[in-house]
């Protein structure tokens, strides 16, 4: 029995203890290639109670890239994530859907998008259906809901568009609060509360479209607009590096986000 008991023992620990990265990198890393997207990690073990936990992970692509120190994955597909200055990020993933929830999220840790750059802690909840996970692409009938809130923090970088072909140059700013409430279905996005009040500036997020391009890629439309709230420098600064626009009778400047989702630009309504 002793001796039984010490073989099953050694076997458990063989599979917890085995490299899983050689066996499944190769067929986790070929459908994210044919994204476009590049799976790097450090190690890959089984893990209890029944799954497998990732270390050092990373995906990436020529727009994008996130880091997690760790991922575990079970058999009931669902997920638990920690990385992103100290944020737990726990959510489950069928054929076709996945949700999460993440709380104490820090995008500067571990999250780049273009030449953006912002730091704060978020609060955040995602679920997308219908959604063809081996390709990424959203379809007619996917439907997602966004969720997130923050207290304040920074941002700053180059967003897409202008004269400038690095992009608008946006410095580095505060932001006061945040918050997004959206849902997106057939095509269009449905915004509840999108607002951000940033170096004196108000902007609100209007809505928008993703729809299928001429050469095959999805475009995106999005409508937001901003207002000077605070009349100092600091403000009417920020408000003049955005492409120029008219101003209506309360003071709001309209602004598109439109393009291919993999080359956005920034475009000023008169």
């Amino acid at each position: 029995m002793r001796l039984l008991l010490f073989g099953l023992l050694f076997l458990l620990f063989l599979l917890l203890t085995a490299p899983m990265e050689r066996y499944l990198m190769p067929w986790l890393a070929a459908p994210l290639a044919k994204m476009g997207v590049t799976l790097e990690l450090k190690t890959m073990r089984l893990a209890l109670p029944a799954g497998v936990r990732a270390t050092d992970l990373r995906l990436s692509s020529d727009t994008a890239s996130l880091a997690l120190d760790s991922l575990y994955v079970d058999l009931m597909r669902s997920f638990s994530a920690r990385g992103c200055g100290g944020a737990s990020i726990d959510g489950r993933i069928t054929s076709d859907s996945i949700s999460l929830r993440t709380s104490g999220f820090d995008p500067s840790e571990c999250l780049k998008v273009g030449r953006l750059a912002m730091k704060g802690v978020f609060d955040a909840t995602v679920a997308i259906d219908h959604l063809s996970l081996l390709s990424g692409a959203f379809g007619d009938e996917t439907e997602a809901h966004v969720q997130f809130s923050t207290n304040g923090g920074t941002f700053g970088g180059f967003l897409p568009g202008g004269e400038n072909p690095e992009g608008v140059p946006l410095g580095e700013w505060d932001f006061q609060q945040a918050d997004l409430d959206a849902s997106y279905r057939n095509g269009k996005l449905e915004v509840k509360q999108g607002k951000a009040l940033a170096g004196g500036v108000l902007w609100e997020l209007l809505g928008g479209s993703l729809s299928s391009g001429r050469s095959g890629q999805r475009e995106v439309r999005i409508d937001l607009r901003a207002r000077v709230n605070e009349d100092t420098p600091r403000a009417k600064a920020m408000i003049g590096l955005m492409p120029k626009a008219g101003e209506d009778s309360n003071g709001w400047r309209h602004f598109r986000v439109i393009g291919p989702v993999t080359s956005m630009k920034v475009i000023g309504l008169q």
